[in-house]
């Protein structure tokens, strides 16, 4: 009954979050049931046919056959859902001309990923292979967690990535405006946005974010410890480690906002002194910023008057959350103007307000 109260609040709070993007319509939510439901279909046939031709193989044979058939029966029907649930107006640009530099940005972020994973299985090899005993398993059953989990993951983390790549390569070769910056003018605008962010107040601290914990700590200590199975001491010693996990969590919050202005320093400094805007997006702080799709889209574009003049954006970002509301949150990004700009503010005022008919578009 849980479970289902859960997965009834998750799909509720997708449908709402869905039905607030700009790129929503009836049409498009009929064909996301439609092909969502004929790719689980052919998922479970496919299974199904696994399954019964495993029962004739030997047992090696039957678990590599199931392992294969549903990492690639999964990754399937991800790629089919989420192909039919990006409308055409929300799908980002794939296709280039011969002539177009292709970059990498995110491919290569992609490859971190892809790096962890390998490192994770080495080490469960080597603990593996020296730890004696029956605790081997332990590290055998957490390099089968990574396999099992980077087999379906990665992948789909790497076409994402590469999506987003071609995206941003459509947008540099062929864009609405294009600006470039003095090492001067970058220099100031780095030092604005660092001294800005220093001096707007932490969303949270960890002696704030620790009081408002402390109740919801107690009732649950409470529940665990009073009506939980286990001896005494195994239930104690289960709120403490949950409670320390969360603790160790919000501190390293706190520490990271508090390290967050040095770390912009350092990032616009070895950013390229450049801005495109285009078709899909934007691109600038060595970071690129989509218009929209299914999980992120454009709120407002307005002119900051605040010396050195510059774009203010707001795009709002949702997360899908299987056993919750979707979250939704704010991302803010500015853009310096440089002198003699008012053309492009003008084309690009008309060029967004076409893209991105819901958002409010104030540039001139």
């Amino acid at each position: 009954m849980t479970y289902a109260f859960l997965a009834l609040m998750g799909a509720a709070g997708a449908w709402m979050a869905w039905r607030r993007n700009p790129a929503y319509s009836a049409r498009s939510t009929l064909r996301v049931v439609g092909v969502s439901a004929v790719a689980a279909a052919l998922m479970f046939c496919l299974v199904f046919a696994a399954a019964d031709f495993s029962t004739r193989q030997p047992t090696p044979v039957a678990i590599g056959v199931m392992a294969l058939v549903v990492v690639v029966a999964t990754l399937m029907m991800i790629l089919i859902v989420q192909h039919a649930s990006t409308p055409k107006m929300a799908r980002l640009t794939t296709s280039l001309p011969p002539t177009a530099a292709i970059v990498n940005l995110h491919r290569r972020r992609a490859y971190r990923w892809f790096k962890g994973a390998a490192a994770a299985l080495l080490a469960s090899a080597i603990a593996a292979a020296i730890v004696p005993g029956d605790a081997k398993f332990v590290a055998l059953i957490f390099g089968a967690l990574v396999l099992a989990m980077g087999a379906i993951m990665l992948p789909t983390m790497y076409l994402s990535a590469r999506t987003l790549d071609l995206s941003l390569s459509s947008v540099r070769s062929d864009p609405w405006v294009h600006w470039q910056y003095t090492a001067g003018e970058w220099l100031e605008w780095s030092d604005t946005q660092v001294a800005r962010l220093t001096a707007a107040p932490p969303e949270t601290t960890f002696k704030v974010a620790l009081h408002r914990l402390i109740w919801p700590f107690v009732v649950v200590a409470v529940g665990v410890i009073g009506f939980s199975p286990g001896t005494l001491l195994e239930r104690v010693l289960y709120v403490a480690g949950v409670f320390g996990v969360i603790l160790l969590a919000v501190w390293r919050s706190a520490t990271e906002n508090r390290r967050a202005p040095g770390k912009l320093r350092i990032k616009l400094r070895q950013a390229p002194r450049e801005t495109y805007f285009g078709h899909d997006g934007m691109y600038c702080d060595g970071e690129y910023a989509v218009w929209l799709t299914i999980d992120v889209y454009l709120l407002s574009a307005v002119v900051d008057p605040r010396p050195p003049r510059s774009l203010k954006f707001e795009f709002e970002k949702v997360i899908f959350n299987p056993y919750n509301a979707a979250q939704r949150f704010t991302i803010r990004r500015s853009v310096l103007i440089p002198q003699g700009a008012e053309e492009d503010l003008k084309r690009l005022q008309r060029e967004l307000s076409a893209r991105c008919a819901t958002a409010k578009i104030s540039l001139v």
